[in-house]
């Protein structure tokens, strides 16, 4: 089933923890020895700023569609969001390990 995703940058210079991007997760691929199956034929060219980024240590790749950058009004700060279920915010300091479900903003 799709599923909303927001995206953050998570070795930004900037300490902030923001989602800047939105997509629809429609799947994920298994990664081939820890590599995209097909290279960088779908992977940002941001990665290859970040030579770790693409040295197949991966397990799987998300598929997604409908990728946007979100205006900087829609932008959403980390700390801001509730976790699926939880009845707070998950605060300022909040660094995030791997994917989470999240309650929709």
């Amino acid at each position: 089933m799709p599923v909303d995703v927001y995206i953050y940058a998570s070795h930004s210079e900037d300490p902030r923890a923001i989602a800047s991007w939105h997509a629809r997760y429609i799947g994920q691929v298994d990664s081939i020895s820890g590599a995209h199956p097909a290279g960088m034929r779908y992977r940002p060219c941001s990665t290859a700023t970040n030579p770790s980024d693409n040295q197949g240590h991966w397990a799987i790749f998300w598929e997604v569609e409908d990728l946007r950058s979100l205006s900087n009004n829609e932008r959403l700060a980390l700390a801001d969001l509730t976790g699926f279920g939880k009845k707070k915010a998950y605060g300022h300091g909040f660094v995030p390990e791997g994917p989470l479900l999240i309650e929709h903003p």
